[in-house]
């Protein structure tokens, strides 16, 4: 078992972001002005740590975004859609957004439990009732991201809420 533990650490280490760490500065300057500044971060997670999801813009394959690491791209303005998936778990995870002409804007892309796969709303509260009693607050952020589909889940963020989480940038050529 222990053997096994190691591993699985060792496997999670690997899976992750090599690049330079995130600069908020840096990834809200020099926006082309014909153009918006696509900025995704995936937080460091225990779920699908070692799988690193291609993610789409307008169905076209953008990055494999590792555990921990962020992108930034330069697209046209307009409305898009942001998809991942992994191939061996049903559904994909997608989500709508408007990028404006020399506007950042910032997407969180977040591995949903295995409970919350396994069983949708009848998983996540499990989950939720194995892991603890959970806030008001906590149980609505849950709702919302069980309304999604797929293994993974998006959301639109705030520069202020990334705080000093050292995601590192991921190559994407």
């Amino acid at each position: 078992m222990r053997t096994f533990a190691i591993l699985l650490m060792l496997a999670g280490l690997t899976a992750c972001a090599s690049g330079p760490t995130f600069d908020l500065t840096q990834v809200s300057s020099n926006i082309p002005t014909d153009k918006g500044r696509l900025v995704v971060l995936r937080p460091t997670t225990f779920s699908y740590a070692a799988r690193s999801p291609n993610i789409k813009l307008n169905g076209i394959d953008v990055c494999a975004l590792s555990n921990g690491g962020y992108f930034m791209k330069d697209v046209l303005p307009g409305p898009s859609k942001l998809s991942t998936g992994l191939w061996d778990v049903f559904d994909t995870s997608e989500i709508d957004i408007d990028i404006q002409a020399g506007q950042t804007v910032f997407v969180e892309v977040n591995a949903r439990s295995a409970m919350e796969n396994a069983g949708g709303a009848i998983g996540g509260a499990i989950g939720g009732a194995i892991g603890g009693a959970l806030t008001e607050a906590q149980m609505k952020k849950k709702q919302a991201n069980l309304d999604q589909r797929g293994p993974f889940y998006f959301r639109l963020i705030q520069p202020t809420t990334i705080g000093t989480v050292n995601y590192r940038r991921v190559d994407c050529s």
